[in-house]
């Protein structure tokens, strides 16, 4: 005969913590099977439930091999049946807590409540329809937290002024950059239902609001939000109908604790979701026309036609310099972009073009690799007036850009970096440019022009595409792909903004230019 170890639903062993208010992903859910032969062997990190409601029951018997492991806890509901084995057949429930902690992770999108149109969590189980967008938070252990909040701390220790970045009082051994991908590695693997795997890069981000409901109101961290905690997501939208499985995978292998111990890394399995049918107004990816290569068209088949307008919540140069919020992405300005969107839907468009601005959606300004608070002078000659911001705050106000373009059928054209150093817009644009005075400066010493392969590739050797510029161009890649890659509503990416202006990639002469700054005036060649 063969043997059968239930854990009934009150042997809790090990409890997964979540905020209040907070949804926890799912647990590993089996049900509405009936096992009467083959293997059938889970080990996953978080609680394996069976089944989630008695009209979906689990029933297993005669050869079946079945056994569920957990790190955490089995729960076997009523709807449960394990029994009438054969010589070959057994079950067996256990914990082995060898599997690994469970990932602090909670469901963000589709909207647990049910509110959501694009997917719901029912009978346990995540629902999300093609192509729509799945959202989960992570909470990192205590350990990995304690090491960013010291970045933090260090990279802006400059007490005059809480925005001024001081990298060189980082601690390189003990502190953790939560934007550099290659000191915190935090990736999701998904197994679709072919069984091929896919993986996707997680993403540090802070949760913002407007400071209060007037029109020139400016974005300041929402600290009260309840997802605040889980500042790691992960974004994405299944593209195959059928069952995924997903795992998530923590590591700084270069960062040590306060007391010299290595980071622990984490790794933890057993989630779930179903991709059902798409819903009728989401045709899928935009991608080049296969028969004619010139034309865009829908994953469907539908073909595209692009209808639309440049649309930007900052205006290009408006305001004076006294006025240093014109330089700013206030409420009023986005509100008014929003409705822009609207209106544009409203008459038939279905295409936008949008800066990553640096008053407005760019995550990196003015600090190199670190995509959150800035100081930006916007004279020539000196400091004053100065803009602060934060690209974090930034970023969220082109989440809610991106959830809008999906409510109004709107395509997005994303111009990554309207303005690199070139013959125009110096004094309000690209003064600061982080790239600029990182790798470019100083000038050349007989021209006083600057070398732009610079800009691009480690002391301009154009062979070197790992290290320098390049490796910061791609972590920025990285970041905007993580973040924002998930939306069907997002396919063009424009990488530069007017490059055949750029500084020393063509003879002009700016003397008395007032658009660029004093230095710059005179005769490029």
């Amino acid at each position: 005969m063969g043997t059968a170890r239930i854990i009934g639903a009150a042997a809790v062993l090990l409890h997964m913590t979540t905020a209040s208010a907070q949804t926890p992903y799912p647990e590993l859910t089996i049900q509405d099977v009936s096992w009467m032969e083959g293997t059938h062997h889970y080990a996953v990190s978080n609680t394996i439930l069976s089944p989630a409601t008695p009209e979906l029951p689990t029933e297993i018997g005669a050869s079946a091999d079945v056994e569920f492991v957990s790190a955490t806890e089995v729960r076997l509901l009523p709807g449960f049946h394990a029994g009438g084995f054969n010589s070959q057949g057994q079950f067996h429930a256990r914990i082995d807590q060898g599997l690994g902690d469970p990932a602090d992770l909670v469901i963000i999108s589709p909207a647990p409540d049910g509110s959501s149109p694009y997917g719901s969590i029912e009978d346990n189980v995540v629902h999300v329809h093609k192509w729509e967008k799945v959202e989960v938070g992570l909470r990192l252990p205590q350990e990995y937290q304690e090491a960013i909040d010291r970045f933090f701390s260090h990279y802006y220790a400059d007490n005059t002024d809480p925005d001024r970045a001081t990298p060189y009082n980082i601690d390189a051994l003990h502190d953790l950059n939560p934007f550099a991908d290659d000191s915190l590695q935090i990736w999701m693997t998904l197994i679709d239902p072919n069984g091929a795997h896919r993986l996707k890069w997680g993403f540090f981000m802070r949760e913002a609001k407007w400071a209060s409901h007037n029109m020139l109101a400016l974005l300041v961290e929402d600290t009260a939000d309840p997802l605040t905690p889980y500042n790691f997501r992960f974004r994405f939208s299944p593209d195959i109908e059928g069952a995924w499985q997903i795992s998530v995978s923590l590591k700084a292998p270069f960062t040590n604790t306060l007391d010299n111990n290595l980071l622990p890394e984490l790794y933890s399995t057993g989630y779930t979701l179903r991709c059902e049918t798409p819903l009728p107004d989401n045709k899928g990816n935009l991608r080049v026309n296969p028969t004619n290569k010139r034309t865009l068209q829908f994953e469907a088949g539908d073909s595209f036609l692009a209808l639309g307008t440049n649309l930007n919540p900052t205006p290009i140069g408006s305001g004076v310099w006294s006025d240093v919020n014109n330089y700013r992405m206030q409420r009023g300005a986005l509100d008014s972009m929003l409705q822009a969107m609207s209106q544009l839907h409203d008459v038939g468009g279905n295409f936008i073009r949008v800066f990553l601005g640096n008053g407005s959606f760019a995550p990196e300004n003015v600090n190199v690799g670190v995509y959150d608070k800035y100081r930006d002078g916007l004279t020539c000659n000196a400091d004053t007036p100065v803009v602060r911001g934060n690209g974090q705050f930034q970023c969220w106000a082109f989440d809610q850009v991106l959830e809008f373009a999906r409510m109004n059928d709107l395509y997005l054209q994303l111009c990554v970096l309207p303005f690199p150093p070139i013959k125009a817009y110096q004094n309000f644009a690209w003064k600061n440019d982080g790239y600029l005075h990182r790798f470019v400066l100083p000038r050349d010493s007989l021209t006083g022009q600057y070398n732009m392969k610079r800009y691009f590739y480690l002391n301009g050797d154009t062979t070197n595409t790992s290290e320098g510029p390049m490796r910061y161009w791609k972590r920025k890649y990285k970041y905007i792909m993580a973040r924002w890659g998930w939306s069907v509503n997002l396919p063009i990416i424009e990488h530069f903004n007017e490059i055949d202006q750029m500084l020393s990639y063509s003879s002009v002469n700016l003397t008395g230019d007032s658009q660029v700054c004093p230095d710059n005036r005179f005769y490029w060649q």
